[in-house]
């Protein structure tokens, strides 16, 4: 049973959200036998899986970028001790709502390029407070391949400031910019899921060929340079025929587990609970 936690690639913390929130709580102990060294909630899941390569803390609603900090790599200034003997290259922060764009002195983009240089695959979906600059960063400052912010640029509906906060002045700049690099191809994004992000409907950027129309009727997925959008209006999975392989392009079956032409593992690019590694 030791043997087989160890080797566990793929950590799903999400179970535990009520207990994923601020370093205050990270540093608690909370787990402790008489035979053994009190360990605090973040010590006992790298004991227990230290070779985590993809991690998710999704519905970790009370999360806050001071928490989070302590499931990365590199912790800035040494704050946080690690022992994680494998790179992190897969997060899942699915409806982490509270990771603010600002958390004392550290900001969520800042925290991810500093402390998780590996990452490759970032799902930060449902989160509400996200702008336009945080995702012109993760595409030109990171090494993420895919990048799923589903449903986190919505348009208020109401005066709820929780449905949509107010955008920060100037930010639509940096969605311009973001355009132009992802036309380019200065980015390392092979796939970016926008899905239910109703602030981008309708501009012309995402407006679809007739090419970008077969693409989708095949694999869910339209191009932009070397990156392929999914969204922004929702995809109906069940009737799309192929999977994509961001490796090296090419289409498989639906349910396939590794891609025909390159060989190398994949997971649906439309499965944003899971997460793909990367070989």
């Amino acid at each position: 049973m030791d043997n087989y936690f160890k080797n566990l690639s793929y950590l799903d913390l999400s179970p535990y959200y009520g207990y994923t929130s601020d370093e205050k709580t990270m540093k608690q102990t909370i787990f402790s036998h008489k035979s053994n060294k009190p360990l605090t909630f973040y010590e006992t899941f790298q004991k227990l899986c230290p070779q985590r390569r993809s991690l998710s803390l999704a519905y970790s609603s009370n999360l806050t970028c001071s928490g989070l900090k302590y499931f990365l790599d590199n912790p800035k200034n040494g704050s946080a001790p690690t022992n994680w003997s494998e790179p992190l290259v897969g997060l899942n922060l699915y409806y982490c709502t509270k990771l603010k764009r600002k958390d004392g002195s550290d900001t969520l983009v800042d925290l991810i390029i500093d402390n998780a240089p590996e990452l490759l695959d970032l799902n930060l979906s449902e989160i509400r407070n996200l702008t336009f600059h945080v995702l012109y960063r993760l595409a030109t400052e990171t090494r993420i391949k895919r990048l799923c912010v589903s449903g986190s640029f919505r348009r208020r509906k109401t005066k709820k400031i929780s449905d949509s906060p107010p955008r920060p002045k100037g930010d639509d700049e940096y969605l311009s910019k973001l355009e132009s690099v992802l036309v380019s191809g200065e980015t390392c994004l092979k796939i970016l899921d926008i899905q239910d992000c109703t602030l981008l409907r309708g501009l012309k950027f995402f407006s679809l060929s007739e090419q970008d129309k077969k693409d989708i009727k095949l694999c869910g997925m339209y191009r932009r340079g070397q990156t392929w959008i999914i969204g922004p209006n929702k995809i109906n999975w069940q009737r799309i025929g192929q999977c994509k392989c961001i490796n090296c392009d090419e289409n498989n079956p639906k349910f396939a587990r590794s891609c025909f032409s390159c060989k190398k593992s994949i997971r649906h690019s439309y499965s944003h609970k899971l997460l793909l590694e990367f070989d």
